[in-house]
C-alpha cells in the first residue's frame, strides 16, 4: 500500500545527516503506524457507517485505497450501480452485475457531469497539490442535492502535520494536509454544502484497542490528539442531517454544524 511506504517515510527514528546529499533510508514503529490506521477503520465504521444515506436508484462512487468493504451496506440502502474506484491499490472484487471496478486519476474522473448520486472519498494517501482537483472533480460529477462524505486526517494529527507524499516521483514529502480554512474554500467553489463535519480525537473511545504494553504507552503519548476530520457534504443549497453542536470527549469526536 502507498499508505505504508508514505508512513515509512514520514516517521523516522533516525535523523538525516546534514552532510549527506542522500536521503537515510527512515525507520518506523508499525505498530505505531497499525495503531493508526486501525483507529481511523474503527472511527469510520462509528461515524460513517450509520450515516450512509437512502441510496434507493442512485450511483456511488467509493473512492478510497481499497475498496469494495461498504458494497452490501451501499446495495442494502438502495443502489443502483456502485463505482469501486481504487485510488492506488486492489478493490475487494464481486461478481454482482451492480458492482464495478475501476483503478483512476482522482485529478480527472471518467464520469459524466452530475452522473453520481452518492461518494464516499478517502483524501488521506493523497498528495496535497492533488487536493484541489479531486475535490474539483467531485463536485463536477456529484448531481445537484447529492451527498457525499469525504475523511482526511485532522491538520493537527501528528501523523498529517508532518508532510503528505510527493506527487513529483521523487518519494519525498510536499506541503502539510490543508487546514480547515482551505477546505472550506475547496467546497465552497464546488458548491458543496458543509451540513456536518466531525473532528476526531485519540481519547476513552478507542481504549478497547489498547491490549500490548506497546499500545498502551502509545494511547498515554497520543491521548487527546486529533485523529482526523469527516466533512458530511451536499451539493446545492440544502443541508442534509445537520445536528446540535455536540463535543462530546467521550465519543472520540467533535462534532460541528455550521
Amino acid at each position: 500500500m502507498r499508505l505504508m511506504s508514505f508512513l515509512k517515510k514520514i516517521f523516522s527514528t533516525k535523523a538525516p545527516s546534514p552532510a549527506s546529499s542522500k536521503p537515510v533510508l527512515p525507520k518506523v514503529n508499525l505498530t505505531f503506524v497499525d495503531k493508526l490506521q486501525e483507529m481511523m477503520t474503527v472511527a469510520e465504521e462509528r461515524e460513517i457507517h450509520p450515516r450512509i444515506p437512502l441510496l434507493k436508484g442512485e450511483r456511488v462512487l467509493h473512492m478510497a485505497e481499497n475498496t469494495g468493504t461498504l458494497n452490501p451496506l451501499f446495495l442494502e440502502k438502495g443502489a443502483e450501480l456502485i463505482f469501486n474506484a481504487s485510488l492506488q491499490s486492489s478493490s475487494v472484487k464481486s461478481s454482482d452485475d451492480k458492482i464495478i471496478l475501476i483503478k483512476i486519476d482522482s485529478r480527472r474522473l471518467p464520469f459524466q457531469q452530475e452522473s453520481i448520486g452518492f461518494i464516499l472519498a478517502s483524501l488521506d494517501s493523497q498528495p496535497a497539490d492533488r487536493l484541489p482537483m479531486m475535490i474539483k472533480e467531485m463536485g463536477r460529477v456529484l448531481k445537484k442535492g447529492g451527498r457525499a462524505i469525504v475523511t482526511d486526517w485532522h491538520p493537527f494529527n501528528p501523523m498529517a502535520k508532518k508532510g503528505r507524499p510527493s506527487s513529483d516521483g521523487t518519494g519525498g514529502l510536499d506541503e502539510g494536509p490543508i487546514g480547515f480554512e482551505k477546505y472550506f474554500k475547496l467546497f465552497r467553489e464546488q458548491s458543496l454544502v458543509i451540513g456536518n463535519l466531525k473532528e476526531i480525537f485519540i481519547d476513552g473511545a478507542f481504549r478497547s484497542l489498547m491490549k500490548s504494553e506497546a499500545d498502551k504507552k502509545f494511547f498515554q503519548q497520543y491521548h487527546s490528539n486529533p485523529l482526523a476530520l469527516f466533512f458530511f457534504l451536499s451539493k446545492g443549497g440544502a443541508r442534509h442531517g445537520a445536528t446540535p453542536l455536540d463535543r462530546s470527549t467521550t465519543s472520540g469526536t467533535a462534532d460541528h454544524t455550521p
